[in-house]
């Protein structure tokens, strides 16, 4: 009776265990950074091109951060604290600061945020701390994201 009883337990995990293909590990799973990085810099090209005419400030501003971030983003990948991640941090912030008065009244409390986040970046480079991958990947990713939503909405009026 116990043979049979383990023979059972026996089969019944190599059951379970042939349902735990890397489908069932994966399937549910937030994606990636560099997947988040990709997709971001899709739809900030896709809005670039659908609306850049309409908001020219803003796609000439967007430019520059961008390349900007995934040139930090690449340095940051090889562990590299020397002064290329500062020069393109600084880069960065100068192409933030000129998106400063060009942005939807909607889009200012995110802008606040992410030049919080760039300021704190800019202070580790500065400091000569690391700047972590994941963490600096998914800022970045956050801020194509941004670009790309302020690119789609129409400009500010003055008035």
């Amino acid at each position: 009776m116990k043979q049979i009883s383990h023979t059972i337990l026996v089969c019944c995990s190599l059951f379970l265990l042939s349902g735990c293909s890397e489908y069932w590990w994966t399937r549910g799973q937030p994606p990636g950074v560099e997947q988040l990085v990709a997709r971001s810099q899709q739809r900030l090209h896709d809005a670039r091109q659908a609306r850049s005419a309409a908001r020219e400030d803003v796609a000439a501003a967007s430019e520059r951060v961008e390349k900007s971030l995934l040139t930090t983003l690449e340095i940051v990948a090889q562990d590299a604290r020397d002064g290329r991640v500062l020069e393109q941090l600084q880069s960065a912030t100068d192409g933030f600061l000129a998106l400063e008065g060009k942005l939807s009244v909607g889009s200012r409390a995110a802008y606040g945020e992410l030049a919080g986040q760039m300021r704190s970046f800019s202070q580790a480079a500065s400091e000569g701390k690391g700047i972590g991958q994941s963490t600096f990947g998914l800022f970045t990713a956050r801020t194509l994201f941004f670009l790309a939503n302020e690119l789609r909405v129409p400009p500010p009026s003055v008035g």
